[in-house]
């Protein structure tokens, strides 16, 4: 067993498809105006990617190259004011692009990016005139008056910006007749001047429009035509057209509610339309209809289809003309008019037969190649057919793409490059649609098979990563690596270095790659650690006979092994004091170095941390560490951060260095205080006295942290600086450095094996570090480290440097994790304990044994069996050997290392897959493979046998031969049965094969008369009918056969049976239903061609069997009257029609063919006789209507003329022909077929000049003819409503009186009139409305005179506003009212006493305060009377009133004070004060006692008017409240007081120290 190499996994790319993923690109914005390329989608570092477009939100907008270009599609213009409307709204654009990667095979879809793009409105558009009628015609009267609006032109511009600017054109003829006045958007056209017109004058108006935000050149015109007088209507377009589908209902609307007819009227009369035919005569196939919801001066007409068309025997394009012709005037216009009679959409394409096949294409046929051709028929006549095929390796293109009739061909053509190898049947098999251009589209299906052979084009494709270990000490002859290179063609594959290694070679077949010299006797004599091997893989040719080869390059990389025999150690860890600044990131800390003294990779050591969620990062190569974020070290902890720097080498040994990192302190926090309280500081304080002590904290340490205290009274300031002087105490226990923060556990690591023969010191398991963060040494000294426990007792510690150690046998797979107890010893007794001792830190020490290579692998069977079908493709995964090992850390690789030559077969190195490498040639090559595999864990190896069995797979498709008949006559019984067995081989199982058989129709017809059996015998089953519609002149099927059930994945093969059948005469000839129906107008001088009577005979068209003769047997009615005849199939009129007499005839018809026997056919044609204008209206009598004056809108009457005509003939119109029709106006009931009288302008029975009680009118009706009129009279009797509202003679008064005036006094009256003439509507009722008179102060007789009803008052309400009301037809309804205003003046008179200016006036007095004669209240007053009722005013200090206090005067006699109370108030008044009015101020003496009295009740006589004399001056009592309050009550200082009082402190805060503030000095207050 070679233990000397090692093998390293080696990955391998299958043929697969990767997962997708959908990935959203950021917008892109893009103007309209844009073209050309616009951006790219390209994945930066991925070159191999390519790209196409899937789907856009804005259709054929937007190409995407193969390099991720996105681009506007050549001659496409993108348009933001079409795609917006069409999208919602939205101007965002979706493309869907599909990204491929180049080095994969086809249809292997990478990824899907989403790129949205923002289409921007430019303003590239010009304004638009947008009046529906065109040109812009007008007309104005000979007597059109100045301002006459005589046409309004509106723009407006499609872009989102646009700033639209309207003007005239100033041309100088017709500026003195109009002028143009812009509103916004809008031009009117006016009238102006005096200047006379000309009858039939025609005037232009220009307008420009501009859009003033956009390009200069962004103007329209419009010239707007003016004609003095009449008018001829005006069609919306110069021409109409339309169409529809054959088949069609009798009077069938053609037009919608969207396209109708549209004329308008300039002189707003009704029109009448009428449809001519090619010779200016009135169609008798078409008809215009008023639409019922026409008004104003726009009429809407439908056009109807007066009988039902058929495409395959009517004309396809009627050329028509509309002629409108206006009433009263006789104005006329025509315009040309197309319909277009469409075929209706009831076949579906068919192909001429269900598969199409090519059976010898190569694979490497150039793009754009012809394959086959493909031919599809349609019964529609008007059907164009359009090609289509769902696999996009293909496309198909019409042969003639402008063709529009049977049959169409197609090429089926070479879309994208086809590929044998990646096929695992060799053939494409896909669908090819033919579609059909109805409204509702049909299609029809065939299926296509392109068979391929195979070309060598494919390279030889090595494994990714090819990567190999081997010891630097391996002999010669030892296996590296196995190359291998799979050919998707099946080639045999060569191998060859790229060029000479001396110490490596390779075998050309087998691809395996062995040491030819020695790498080196000693590790320090490797003079390279990596080689780099280029191989060359190249194939046979031998998949196709070609002598061409492929070939392809790749790199086996080979890492040289050495002995991994020392750990990373960190030499000076111990001596290293980290420390940084906080709040400063990318700070380089330390810098910390590892050595590491092996070979190779084993001697590289790679650094990092192991701690996650710490604010350093580490260079992995150079060992520096940085901060990775600001430190706040104000928020940690402690000041330090413990964190384990890891060194890992090439081999994955580990070495670990704890470091503790001081966190340095900034000034970077200001002192705070604690809660600030109020205090009282006594008169009496002496100085010194400690008044209130105040606390401040300093998150900051040290000096930062120092705190200063200042205080400033009153301008007066006194400061102390306090320093403290902390002594350290020992209260920390040590803890150790690197514990895992979430097992809490001293992790460690140490390799298995035995350490009993190392030096005396043992083996170094790791050094333990604990640490202090006591303040001073010795508290902070580690001073003893030991073992607390260890039940192993395989472990040692140095007691001063912390080294653990050992000196024991470790075999991982006997047990491979150790726990032990450390402790460590601080250096002085500990302040948490009394009893000296020192402070101890314990850790609980986890020691993982690592894995070392001492295990040999072993295979879970000696043999495997495995069966591989022959059809597996390259690459594919067919079997898996496993093998186990006792080592956790083995990496085991899998290899073949001998069997069968030209073995197809090779294996994944990391798991033992086996996969498919070559073509497997069932038929020719071998059918068992046996080959040996081995394992390795890179020293230890163990080998298996394998053996593969080919198996036979279903990979050939059944070929079935095609059958053609012409020889079968149908209607014969004979040939029921069967046809022939159809011919299938089959090159697989050995041409022996069990086949399933069916029948594929392109048709309905065929399926009911043929079947297959099991074994493939094809039957008719009924005589055969070449005739429609049950039978076909050529049936064409296929004959699908496959070669397995349907749930084992079967292939197919198709045959194309032909079968023409010959005719016999079996079918009489027949007249189609929907032909039977003819039309013809009256009154039209014979002969009138009719067209034909349809007659079809479905047999052979060659022969005489579908040849016939018709002839017309009988005539309803008017039997013995011949009104037609026939020439062939073309039917005439003889005589002239009259509808108004027979408006139906029935013809009895008969039809026989030539061929042999004759055969007869009969049927009924109908003719409908159409009717024309030909009868004028006519009235049966007069009418006569009641119009009540009330009725100022709606119908007043409908009257009723008849017509003989029918349909649009008879559709009349009314209208007045009297000067009447000022009032009235007739309207048009086109469901009825009335006039409907309406009144336009209200009448007035009342008007005494103008009377209006009775009106004659006459009404004229008149058809579509101008010619066809008659006339009738119409009488309106008025009556009379109470439509009068009272009037009042005055309908406003004003009046004053004394707010003392009398209640029942008289003070106004009124009267009203009404001009309705019954005089019952002249009784009035009098009232006065209740919103103005709520209090009811007033109230007012039937003679309309107004009275005081309760006492007014000034001070309430000085004026009222009253509304007099009269209310007629007293007895009756409907009753109006009239509205008249009283307005009442109320003058004031001196009837209120004053009162206190002062809102709820209070003085305060203290409890227990003596007062000597102290002002508390200034006094002033005010009084509810008006202006000369007031001031100047008396104040009076009235103790004796009823009600007042005792303490108002206790010095009068029987007061009720206390005993020895003297306490009084007193009033001092002060004329000349509140300007003259007077005031009084309130004085007090004495001291009081709230628990006596805690209100004193002052009477206070006041008076008005003083010192004037007059007799009405008023006087009166107020009471004012003297409170009496607790002495608590006045202590209270707010805090703006307090502020005055204390002034401003300044507080300086460093750390957390207490001070007393001391009183130096205090001035009494």
């Amino acid at each position: 067993m070679d233990t000397n190499f090692l093998f390293r996994p080696s990955g391998l790319t299958l043929y697969r498809h990767r997962r997708q993923t959908a990935e959203t690109n950021p917008d892109q914005i893009v103007p309209e105006t844009a073209s050309g390329q616009l951006f790219s989608v390209a994945v930066a570092g991925s070159p191999n990617y390519r790209y196409s477009l899937k789907s856009s939100t804005n259709k054929n907008a937007f190409t995407v190259s193969v390099t991720g270009a996105v681009s506007v599609a050549p001659g496409y213009k993108l348009d933001y004011e079409t795609y917006v409307p069409a999208n919602n709204g939205s101007n965002r654009i979706r493309l869907e692009i599909t990204v491929t990667d180049s080095t994969l095979p086809q249809g292997n879809i990478v990824k899907e990016i989403l790129q949205p793009v923002i289409l921007l409105d430019v303003n590239d558009e010009n304004p638009v005139f947008t009046n529906e009628f065109v040109p812009y015609l007008a007309t104005v009267n000979l007597d059109s008056p100045a301002n006459t609006l005589v046409y309004s032109l509106t723009a407006s511009d499609p872009d989102e910006k646009a700033n639209i600017q309207l003007e005239k054109v100033m041309d100088g003829s017709s500026d003195t007749y109009f002028g143009v006045v812009i509103v916004g958007n809008r031009a009117e056209i006016k009238r102006i001047g005096q200047v006379p017109f000309q009858n039939n004058q025609q005037l232009n108006i220009t307008v420009l429009a501009t859009d003033r935000n956009g390009d200069t050149t962004q103007v329209t015109s419009a010239t707007v035509q003016i004609l003095v007088g009449p008018r001829a209507p005006q069609f919306k377009l110069e021409q109409f057209t339309y169409r529809f589908q054959e088949d069609n209902a009798v009077n069938q609307r053609i037009t919608t509610d969207l396209n109708r007819i549209k004329v308008r009227s300039f002189q707003n009369n009704p029109v009448k339309f009428c449809i001519l035919d090619g010779n200016s005569q009135v169609s008798n196939l078409f008809e215009g209809r008023l639409d019922a919801q026409t008004s104003g001066d726009v009429t809407e007409s439908d056009l109807y289809v007066l009988r039902s068309m058929d495409y395959e025997v009517e004309p396809k394009d009627f050329n028509l003309s509309i002629k409108v012709t206006e009433a009263f005037t006789g104005l006329s216009s025509t315009v040309p008019m197309v319909v277009q009679l469409t075929d209706k959409n009831e076949f579906n394409p068919r192909f001429s037969i269900a598969t199409y096949k090519n059976e010898t294409v190569s694979e490497n046929i150039d793009v754009g190649a012809v394959l086959l051709q493909v031919t599809a028929t349609d019964q529609d006549l008007n059907s164009k057919i359009s090609f289509s095929v769902n696999n996009d390796h293909f496309r198909v293109q019409a042969v003639d793409p402008n063709r529009m009739e049977n049959p169409y061909t197609a090429d089926i053509i070479v879309n994208k490059a086809l590929d044998y190898d990646s096929l695992q049947v060799k053939l494409y098999d896909f669908t090819v649609t033919a579609t059909d251009n109805g409204d509702i589209q049909r299609t029809g299906v065939a299926t296509v098979r392109i068979f391929l052979t195979n070309v060598n084009d494919e390279k030889p494709v090595f494994t990714e990563n090819m990567t190999a270990d081997v010891r630097y000490n391996a002999p010669v002859e030892t296996e590296i690596y196995q190359a291998k290179a799979t050919d998707a063609d099946g080639d045999g594959v060569k191998y060859r270095f790229v060029s000479n290694y001396p110490k490596f070679q390779i075998d050309q077949n087998s691809g395996r790659v062995v040491l030819q010299q020695k790498i080196a006797d000693s590790q320090d004599q490797i003079t390279d650690f990596e080689y780099r091997l280029g191989i060359i893989a190249t194939d046979d040719g031998a998949c196709c006979g070609s002598t061409q080869t492929q070939s392809s390059t790749s790199t086996l990389t080979v890492n040289i092994l050495t002995d991994n025999a020392v750990r990373p150690s960190f030499d000076n860890c111990q001596l290293l004091n980290p420390k940084v600044k906080e709040e400063v990131t990318e700070a380089t800390v330390i810098q910390v170095t590892a050595t590491d003294t092996d070979y190779g990779k084993n001697g590289k050591v790679i650094y990092s941390i192991r701690e996650q969620n710490v604010p350093f990062v580490i260079n992995s190569t150079s060992g520096v560490i940085t901060t990775s974020a600001k430190i706040d070290r104000e928020k940690l902890t402690g000041s330090k951060i413990s964190i384990n720097v890891i060194g890992e080498d090439g081999g994955g040994l580990q070495g670990t260095c704890p470091l503790l990192i001081q966190i340095e302190d900034i000034n970077d926090n200001v002192p705070v205080f604690g809660p600030l309280n109020a205090f009282n500081v006594m008169k009496t304080a002496s100085v010194g006295t400690i008044v209130d002590t105040v606390e401040a904290t300093d998150a900051d340490i040290s000096s930062n942290g120092q705190i200063v205290y200042s205080l400033d009274i009153k301008n007066q300031r006194s400061s102390k600086k306090c320093t403290i002087n902390v002594k350290d105490v020992n209260d920390v226990t040590p803890s150790f450095l690197g514990i895992d923060e979430e097992s809490n556990f001293l992790e460690l690591k140490l390799l298995e094996g035995d350490y009993t023969t190392r030096p005396d010191a043992g083996q170094t398991v790791d050094t333990l570090r604990a640490t202090d963060v006591d303040g001073t040494s010795p508290n902070n000294l580690i001073v003893k480290y030991e073992i607390f426990s260890d039940t192993s007792g395989k472990f040692t510690i140095n007691s001063l440097s912390g080294v653990l150690s050992t000196k024991a046998v470790f075999d991982r797979e006997l047990e491979n994790v150790y726990t032990i107890s450390v402790k460590a010893i601080d250096g002085a007794p500990s302040a948490l304990t009394s009893d000296g001792s020192p402070n101890t830190g314990l850790v609980t020490v986890k020691i993982t044994i690592q894995d070392v290579n001492d295990n040999s692998p072993t295979f879970e069977k000696t043999l495997y069996n495995f069966n591989v079908a022959k059809d597996t493709i390259i690459g594919k995964s067919v079997a898996r050997v496993t093998a186990t090992d006792r080592d956790s850390d083995a990496v085991l690789s899998y290899s073949i290392r001998s069997g069968s030559s030209n073995v197809p077969f090779a294996i994944v190195a990391q798991t033992g897959d086996i996969y498919v490498a070559g073509e497997i040639d069932y038929d020719q090559g071998q059918r068992v493979y046996t080959m040996s595999v081995q394992v390795s864990d890179s020293i230890f190896t163990s080998s298996t046998n394998v053996t593969i069995n080919i198996l036979d797979s279903n990979d050939n498709p059944p070929v079935v031969q095609d059958y053609s008949y012409t020889n079968i006559t149908e209607n014969d019984n004979s040939v029921v049965g069967k046809l022939v067995t159809i011919k299938v081989t089959d090159k697989d199982n050995n041409g022996v094969n069990t086949f399933f058989y069916s029948l594929r129709f392109s048709d309905s017809q065929s399926q009911n008369f043929f079947a297959i059996s099991s074994n493939g015998d094809l039957r008719i089953i009924k005589a055969l009918d070449r005739d429609f519609p049950d039978g076909l002149a050529e049936f064409k099927f296929t004959v699908e056969v496959r070669d397995a059930p349907l749930d084992k994945n079967p292939l197919y093969g198709y045959g194309v049976v032909t079968i023409r059948p010959i005719d016999v005469n079996d079918k009489a000839p027949e007249f189609p239903t929907e032909a039977m129906q003819i039309t013809v107008r009256e009154e039209q001088p014979p002969p009138v061609d009719l067209g034909n009577v349809g007659v079809v005979d479905y047999d052979d068209p060659l022969l005489d069997n579908s040849k016939f003769d018709l002839e017309i047997i009988s005539q309803s009615p008017e039997p013995t009257q011949v009104h037609f005849s026939l020439s062939g199939t073309s039917i005439r009129t003889n005589s002239i029609l009259n509808r108004e007499r027979v408006n139906k005839y029935f013809l009895t018809m008969k039809t026989v063919d030539r061929g042999t026997p004759q055969q007869t056919g009969s049927g009924t044609l109908t003719i409908t006789v159409e009717d024309v204008n030909d009868n004028a209206p006519k009235y049966n009598q007069t009418y006569k209507f009641v119009l009540s004056e009330h009725q100022t809108e709606g119908e007043v009457g409908r009257i009723q003329a008849f017509d003989a005509d029918i349909g649009v003939n008879a559709e009349l119109t009314y209208f007045i022909d009297d000067a009447s029709s000022t009032y009235f106006k007739m309207n048009q009931d086109r469901e009825t077929n009335q006039g409907v009288l309406t009144i336009c302008k209200a009448v007035d029975y009342d008007n005494q000049v103008n009377l209006q009680r009775n009106f004659t009118l006459t009404a004229v009706v008149v058809d579509a003819d101008p010619n066809h009129k008659d006339q009738t009279r119409i009488q309106i009797l008025v009556t009379d409503y109470n439509d009068e509202i009272p009037t009042f003679y005055e309908d406003q008064k004003s009046v004053t009186v004394a707010e003392n005036v009398a209640v029942g006094k008289s003070i106004a009256r009124f009267n009203a009139f009404d001009r309705d003439v019954n005089p019952e509507y002249e009784k009035f009722q009098y009232y006065i409305a209740h919103d103005r008179d709520r209090t009811k102060r007033f109230r007012i007789n039937q003679n309309g005179e107004v009275f005081i009803e309760n006492p007014l008052d000034y001070e309430t309400t000085s004026i009222h506003v009253l509304h007099i009301l009269a209310i007629d037809n007293i007895n009756g309804l409907p009753q109006n009212t009239g509205t008249a205003t009283l307005i009442v003046s109320v003058t004031d008179i001196n009837d209120n006493f004053p009162d206190f200016k002062q809102k709820d006036l209070t003085g305060n007095l203290v409890e227990h305060q003596q007062y000597n004669d102290e002002e508390i209240l200034n006094i002033t007053a005010t009084d509810a009377d008006g202006p000369g009722n007031g001031g100047p005013y008396q104040f009076d200090l009235d103790c004796s009133y009823e009600g007042g206090s005792p303490q108002c005067n206790c010095q009068l006699s029987g007061s009720g004070c206390p005993s020895g109370n003297t306490n009084n108030f007193s009033l001092t008044k002060e004329m000349a004060g509140d300007s003259n009015r007077g005031t009084a101020k309130l004085k007090v003496t004495g001291e009081f006692d709230g628990g006596f009295e805690r209100v004193v009740k002052l009477p206070i006589w006041m008076c008005d008017l003083q010192g004037l004399n007059r007799s009405d001056q008023q006087c009166g009592h107020r009471f004012l409240n003297i409170k009496i309050n607790g002495k608590d009550n006045n202590t209270q200082l707010d805090a703006a007081e307090k502020e005055k009082t204390d002034g401003p402190s300044q507080l300086v805060l460093v750390g957390t120290i207490l001070a007393t503030i001391v009183l130096h000095a205090l001035k009494p207050v």
